[in-house]
């Protein structure tokens, strides 16, 4: 708790933030990201919510990323993540406990700006490949390479405002079933 609260005052802190603008040849851009995941339940074959079996049980994540971004050209940036992972579980009363690498990626965007430079729009592609094996649960991730491919719609539409829109398209390709992800944001 005290960590979200750190977050949450850091975040109110800046008074300007842009995403998916390019940072500018020879630029870098560090940008650090946490988010949490808990959960007392979980989905069945079925796709029906369950509850965990005793009461106190329960997962949850924490994700602690650093994407960086650094301009290749003023419109082509590199972008890489570097994501640590920290999983702490209970289950029938047994405690299980994993931290490490996720998956890091390394990519570039190539970015398109409208004519009054206040739209953009980003083209996006990476590779994706685990920090972690998976040989003792609880499990990281896939612990499988992937592509992804992305475009997103950065914009200002008054001076007080910002939107952007992001859909993307993963591909695990280790396993032969994937598998595949899709996100829109």
């Amino acid at each position: 708790m005290k960590l979200f609260i750190l977050s949450l005052l850091f975040l109110l802190g800046f008074t300007c933030c842009l995403a998916d603008w390019p940072v500018k040849r020879g630029r870098v851009q560090l940008i650090p990201t946490y988010s949490m995941y808990y959960s007392t339940g979980s989905f069945d074959s079925k796709g029906n919510m369950t509850s965990l079996s005793n009461d106190g049980d329960h997962f949850q994540s924490n994700y602690y990323g650093l994407y960086t971004m650094y301009g290749i050209t003023d419109r082509l940036d590199l972008l890489v993540n570097t994501p640590l992972i920290s999983q702490n579980s209970v289950y029938s009363g047994y405690k299980f406990k994993k931290s490490g690498l996720g998956d890091m990626s390394v990519g570039l965007a190539y970015h398109i700006p409208s004519q009054n430079l206040k739209t953009f729009l980003t083209l996006k592609g990476a590779f994706i490949f685990p920090g972690y094996n998976n040989t003792v649960a609880p499990y990281l991730g896939y612990s499988s390479r992937a592509f992804q491919l992305g475009a997103s719609l950065s914009s200002n539409p008054n001076a007080k405002t910002f939107l952007g829109t992001e859909v993307s398209y993963t591909r695990y390709f280790d396993q032969g079933t994937g598998p595949s992800q899709y996100l829109f944001s």
